[in-house]
């Protein structure tokens, strides 16, 4: 049964790709950085919203909103390269049966990242990458552990023309955060992966669907393993189409922390 449902999947999907116009959209998935490092366009702006609701089980739940933005600057070295910076605004709200309820305002911690394409092709391109989390200073405390943390991540990006429209584009990482303060424990590591599927219909919707998870590998920190499935769409506008508009709604399709969220997010690149 599952093997007929992705047949059908990529029929239609193939089918939709075979009606599309020739424009390039310059599309970018909304979930993830791109492999690919354009060196004639250098420059790349992401901003963004995202709202995330765990699980009520019935004692507890916690919504968490957040302001992102990240700029990204590509060189025209021998393996091109590129670098990030990045910050957001985390607004958390938790209520408990108990009576323990808590709301938080603060930065987010400071995203910096360096990354090298060996192999670098809009149609074939993998990308190396090692990002960095700063704390910020702030103090989000016990709602959210990773406001005072130190983080890094070290993967690979890849990503893969399928059809005349249609490209898979993928991360897969190691992470490892641990707190700075001294009367803290908290630390962890995990496994990350994503694959989101991009079609260009050639018009002003075009469709997205993100496959994402991540894996905890050790006991002082336990996600539950979360899996979602995450359908959106790309609006381009603009001149040229390199401005595009996306909204995105991760599902929860395992013990995760969220359940149901909303994204809306902005890129640009220039």
């Amino acid at each position: 049964m599952r093997l007929k449902l992705g047949l059908a999947l990529v029929l239609l999907l193939n089918t939709v790709a075979a009606n599309a116009s020739n424009t390039d959209h310059f599309l970018r998935p909304i979930n993830l950085d791109s492999a690919y490092i354009n060196t004639t366009n250098k420059n790349e702006i992401r901003a963004g919203f995202d709202f995330l609701r765990d699980g009520d089980d019935g004692f507890s739940s916690q919504n968490t909103y957040n302001l992102t933005t990240k700029y990204k600057r590509a060189f025209d070295t021998k393996v091109p390269t590129r670098a990030s910076v990045g910050l957001g605004l985390s607004l958390i709200n938790y209520e408990s049966v108990f009576g323990f309820d808590q709301s938080e305002l603060d930065f987010s911690n400071l995203l910096i990242g360096l990354e090298a394409a060996p192999l670098n092709k809009e149609s074939l391109a993998m990308s190396f990458y090692f990002d960095q989390s700063l704390p910020t200073g702030s103090d989000i405390g016990y709602l959210n552990p990773l406001g005072d943390s130190y983080a890094f991540h070290v993967g690979t990006r890849y990503q893969v023309k399928l059809l005349d429209h249609l490209s898979l584009f993928g991360d897969l990482s190691f992470n490892k955060a641990f707190s700075f303060d001294d009367d803290s424990e908290f630390s962890y590591d995990y496994f990350s992966y994503i694959n989101e599927l991009v079609l260009d219909t050639g018009s002003k919707f075009n469709p997205t669907v993100a496959f994402a998870s991540s894996n905890i590998i050790n006991s002082s920190y336990d996600s539950g393993d979360p899996f979602f499935v995450i359908p959106g769409a790309i609006i381009p506008f603009g001149e040229d189409n390199k401005y595009q508009a996306r909204i995105g709604v991760p599902i929860g399709l395992a013990d995760a922390f969220y359940d149901i969220g909303v994204q809306a997010s902005f890129f640009t690149i220039f």
